[in-house]
């Protein structure tokens, strides 16, 4: 499990006082607090540490290169953060296989000894101004746009090319993708279609979030179909050379190939996967399952502002139900930001639900089993004056609704107060 630990860093001051400082990161990660408190500040750098990590397994530069002027200048900068950096900044991050400690005016990589299977994950930023990939046609034409913007664009419209149409997450909308045109097109159940530009502003929101996080957390969207494949020429002929020198191994056991490294091979032109299953039948296929995981992103990283921006309160617990679907392949997460009760009362529930089943109370009739979570799945912080708390309740085994929702109970009293001056007399 990564972790990050952060102080004297804009908004966020001494930081999260307990573990050592260091805040975990679960399959479902959410960041609390009042705006400009320090959520984005976090997401942004998880997501510059979960990319650096990435790109050295990957190859593309070596450690000595990322010192404590490029860290801050180049990925600090790519980031829009560098100006939070102040002199008694700390910030570390622990990865899978590596350390990244910023101290003292220093920055320091350190890779880790362990055996511990690193699964390349894609990592998309969806941004809170992501309205602008639906309200503008053609957005991914505009240059100029802040970077995390850019590629909630590039993710948005790299999903379209992949998903011609598909059902949104609340009642009676749908989405289509022109190809010919490139237009987009919302549509619902009375029949009339309408561009995208053209639908409501909560429409706008969801449209770009939800195809983002069903096309990269399904790999069948992504590899099975030959004709669009997701793999570059590079990496098809990497595949090519790993399957001919892998079969030629011998003296292993194994229970076949996962359905993941099918789709893999099936997009890099090697069509006959049941042959191969047969024919390394008596080979490690662990071996390439770990090989495939460094080729091509094999789990999704999702890291969402605010899921629940321009949503009816209904809307938003269907788009959150999705965003907890979306993380039941193996390695896949979601980072956010909220500020919705109704999010955080969805993700209760999906976790009451769940530590249920743990229990071996069946309630899939009232839950899904795909929208279940338990204890072990999530971890929430909430930050405050620069401080972070965790807003995990470990006795209920759920997050703490009141530090969000704490308005509506001070809505209710001054309401009662007014009832009681009315009727006192």
């Amino acid at each position: 499990m990564e972790k990050l630990r952060v102080k004297n860093f804009g908004a966020i001051g001494e930081g999260f006082k307990n573990n050592n400082g260091f805040v975990e990161i679960a399959k479902i990660t959410l960041f609390l607090g009042e705006q400009g408190s320090g959520k984005s500040t976090i997401t942004k750098l998880l997501s510059t540490f979960l990319w650096l990590e990435k790109a050295l397994v990957r190859g593309d530069f070596i450690e000595e290169e990322l010192t404590y002027e490029v860290f801050i200048s180049k990925y600090l900068a790519w980031q829009s953060i560098d100006s939070y950096i102040q002199d008694n900044s700390e910030i570390e991050f622990i990865g899978t296989k590596y350390n990244f400690l910023l101290k003292e005016k220093t920055f320091i990589v350190k890779k880790l000894e362990n055996s511990v299977l690193y699964q390349r994950p894609k990592i998309s930023y969806i941004s809170s101004e992501r309205n602008l990939c639906s309200s503008i046609p053609r957005a991914e034409k505009i240059s100029g746009l802040l970077h995390n913007l850019t590629l909630t664009v590039e993710d948005f419209q790299d999903a379209s090319e992949h998903i011609d149409s598909i059902e949104l997450p609340v009642v009676n909308f749908s989405y289509r993708y022109d190809k010919k045109t490139k237009r987009k097109y919302i549509s619902a159940n009375n029949g009339k279609e309408i561009q995208l530009y053209e639908a409501a502003s909560g429409i706008q929101s969801l449209t770009p979030l939800f195809l983002i996080s069903e096309y990269y957390s399904n790999p069948k969207l992504q590899f099975s179909n030959a004709e669009i494949s997701a793999l570059s020429s590079e990496q098809k002929s990497h595949v090519r050379e790993l399957v001919d020198s892998w079969q030629k191994k011998s003296n292993f056991e194994t229970e076949g190939l996962s359905e993941f490294a099918c789709l893999v091979l099936n997009a890099a032109g090697i069509t006959n996967i049941r042959g191969i299953k047969e024919r390394t039948e008596n080979q490690t296929s662990s071996q390439l399952e770990d090989i495939i995981c460094g080729i091509v992103n094999s789990c999704f990283v999702n890291i969402v502002e605010e899921p629940e921006q321009n949503l009816y309160p209904n809307s938003q617990k269907a788009v959150m139900e999705s965003l907890v679907k979306s993380t039941q392949k193996n390695g896949n997460r979601l980072i956010f930001t909220t500020h919705s009760p109704y999010v955080l009362g969805t993700v209760n529930n999906c976790l009451y639900a769940g530590n249920l089943m743990k229990k071996g109370f069946d309630v899939s009739d009232i839950v899904e089993k795909q929208h279940q979570l338990i204890s072990e799945d999530v971890r929430a912080y909430f930050i405050t004056d620069g401080k972070m708390i965790s807003a995990f309740d470990s006795e209920l085994e759920q997050i703490n609704h009141d530090l969000i929702d704490g308005c509506s109970r001070e809505i209710n009293e001054v309401y009662e107060k007014l009832s009681d001056v009315e009727f006192s007399k």
